[in-house]
């Protein structure tokens, strides 16, 4: 999550947008994480796992979807990532043709 963040700090002067979902199901040990470790993005929380297995019918956790301005998906990442690597950082400001 810290390479994430990091990558959105680099990324959103010029468009990027992240939106994080939590499945957690122990809302406070969440909370208590959050309040700790502090994100420059969003994060909702689907505790249940309702909205990730229908509307974005999640395959594994962690499952990242790439979304273009126009709300398509442009790739799906799932597992893992090294997201503070120039060559994660490359493609995705690619993809999204980032100014």
């Amino acid at each position: 999550m810290a390479a994430l963040n990091q990558l959105y700090r680099q990324l959103a002067p010029h468009g990027l947008r992240l939106l994080a979902v939590s499945v957690d199901t122990d809302r406070y040990l969440l909370i208590e994480y959050l309040n700790r470790t502090r994100f420059d993005f969003t994060v909702l929380v689907d505790a249940g796992q309702h909205w990730s297995a229908t509307a974005l019918r999640v395959p594994a956790f962690p499952t990242s979807y790439l979304v273009g301005r126009d709300g398509l998906i442009l790739d799906v990442w799932i597992g893992p990532r090294d997201w503070d690597t120039p060559s994660v950082q490359a493609k995705i400001a690619a993809l999204l043709a980032l100014d």
